[in-house]
């Protein structure tokens, strides 16, 4: 009588010998579009606002694999971003945020055996517009995404943290105002 391999064993099995990991659930390989709601806060001196943008993102899943430490991954590619928002602070002018290139993205399980829940972590090279024109920041700038998601595409009542990163160590400013992210919701 044969011995029954348990699913763990199968996946690290399937892993070594060139075979898809059998996590349960892991979502298709082809491009996703996810609308969300980044969340800023815009201040200077004592006045400050809050801005929600809407944001459209399309992102190319990958092949689950697993790395060297046999920890199930789905690699993601960031084709596009762009959110908009408008700032009543800034005089009602429109602040745009688009991508400029993938840097690293992923999403990897929470629990042993299904894909979801999942953490999801984006990082993206980003250029910020004000009303059309490249912002008074010197070049591209880091943004990171990461949090808790329950699907693919994420469902609406997925929320992660937001980081755009400093450059050279100063925070986003625009017009003399700081922009800080919040959070995002889908």
């Amino acid at each position: 009588m044969a011995k029954k391999k348990s699913a763990n064993n199968e996946a690290t099995q399937s892993a070594s010998s060139g075979k898809p990991p059998l996590t349960l659930g892991a979502p298709e390989p082809k491009d996703y579009n996810i609308r969300s709601k980044p969340i800023f806060l815009i201040t200077r001196g004592s006045d400050s606002e809050v801005v929600v943008f809407e944001a459209d993102m399309v992102i190319r899943a990958g092949v689950q694999t697993q790395t060297l430490a046999l920890e199930e991954v789905l690699p993601l590619e960031v084709i596009s971003w762009e959110a908009v928002g408008v700032s009543q602070l800034l005089g009602g002018q429109k602040i745009t945020f688009r991508t400029t290139r993938d840097v690293r993205s992923n999403v990897k399980p929470l629990s042993s055996g299904y894909f979801f829940p999942g953490k999801l972590s984006l990082e993206i090279m980003y250029e910020v517009f004000l009303e059309g024109v490249t912002a008074s920041v010197t070049g591209e700038r880091v943004g990171t995404a990461e949090g808790r998601i329950t699907s693919m595409p994420p469902s609406p009542t997925d929320v992660f943290d937001l980081d755009k990163n400093a450059v050279d160590g100063l925070p986003l400013t625009l017009a003399g105002f700081s922009v800080v992210p919040i959070a995002c919701a889908c």
